[in-house]
């Protein structure tokens, strides 16, 4: 199991901070005196300078009526989709015949095969 650093964490709350200051379209000033937490706390959180206290994230889902998993969905999202994307095309490919294995892995190959000029 893959474990989620802080390091992330304060990315992922960071962005999160971000889309809800955005989308209200006030200052800095105003959103950490809305929220009633200290504007250079509120500043490094949306800076992604300062990991968030568990208190602090119920408060502000509180206030924009949001889950708590709201902060972090991304990330977990992320993960559960690439797993069971890899777990569908696993199940599917074992179910084909070897001749169509071959086919498939032979598509794949030219599909992700970089070609010449391309900075991908």
């Amino acid at each position: 199991m893959n474990k989620v650093t802080d390091k992330e964490l304060k990315l992922l709350i960071s962005k999160r901070l971000n889309q809800l200051k955005q989308q209200s379209g006030k200052t800095v000033e105003q959103t950490a005196e809305d929220l009633d937490i200290d504007y250079s706390q509120y500043f490094n959180l949306l800076r992604g300078k300062r990991l968030a206290k568990l208190t602090t994230l119920v408060n502000i889902a509180n206030a924009y009526d949001l889950e708590l998993d709201w902060f972090v969905r991304e990330k977990t999202g992320d993960k559960i989709r690439g797993k069971v994307n890899t777990w569908r095309l696993l199940s599917g490919f074992n179910k084909l015949s070897p001749e169509v294995q071959d086919f498939v892995l032979k598509v794949l190959d030219s599909v992700t095969r970089k070609k010449p000029g391309r900075s991908d």
